[in-house]
């Protein structure tokens, strides 16, 4: 449960719980109850970019590239999990049940089941596949399977080392076509905003 966090540890941590705040902010008005857990989120907001960003001087392009490519990551499991919830909510009201159906259904308390459709929680794989097997929603809207940006850039060194010796494994590359490209990164801390131009390796390699 993020209230029992004390200290985030890597960006990717950061950038989830910087979107689950903003969600929380929206969720709070009709959901008092979730106020205490969105102090807790912006605390910890708050010490991590006090301990990792507060002086810019300190912040290197590596750093800059890694923060990116977490931002890139949480966004793209927020909007899977947006519309994962935005699912299960609709089979709800497809079969007129409500929230606390739904966590008998899942042997959960209610507020333990609002904390999962908030996302303070993560469901079970035994939830989701209850929730597969009751509202027939494909397991593929329901568990993410989104890879880091740090294991794509190895399949893609993988890739190019298997289809030198193999072309038709070249193929494989159209599964990461979709990955943006960065040309520079931009991290807004507090009031500031540090901007930094990506690192051209290929270039840094030919001149070095």
């Amino acid at each position: 449960m993020i209230e029992a966090v004390n200290q985030l540890i890597e960006d990717l941590d950061h950038e989830r719980v910087l979107l689950a705040d903003r969600h929380l902010r929206l969720q709070q008005e009709t959901q008092p109850d979730l106020r205490p857990t969105r102090k807790a989120i912006s605390d910890l907001i708050v010490e991590f970019e006090a301990r990792c960003w507060s002086d810019e001087d300190l912040v290197t392009d590596a750093q800059m590239e890694e923060s990116e490519a977490a931002k890139i990551q949480a966004e793209k499991e927020y909007a899977f999990l947006r519309k994962r919830n935005k699912l299960i909510l609709a089979k709800l009201q497809e079969l007129s049940l409500k929230q606390k159906d739904l966590a008998l259904l899942l042997n959960h308390s209610k507020s333990y089941t609002s904390e999962l459709l908030n996302g303070i929680r993560p469901f079970s794989t035994n939830d989701l596949k209850l929730i597969h097997l009751l509202f027939e929603i494909p397991l593929t809207d329901l568990i993410i399977t989104i890879p880091s940006q740090e294991t794509l850039s190895r399949l893609e060194t993988a890739i190019d080392k298997i289809s030198s010796l193999n072309p038709k494994a070249s193929m494989l590359r159209e599964t990461l076509a979709k990955r943006p490209e960065q040309t520079g990164y931009c991290r807004k801390i507090g009031m500031r905003t540090i901007c930094r131009k990506k690192l051209n390796r290929k270039n840094m390699l030919a001149t070095n």
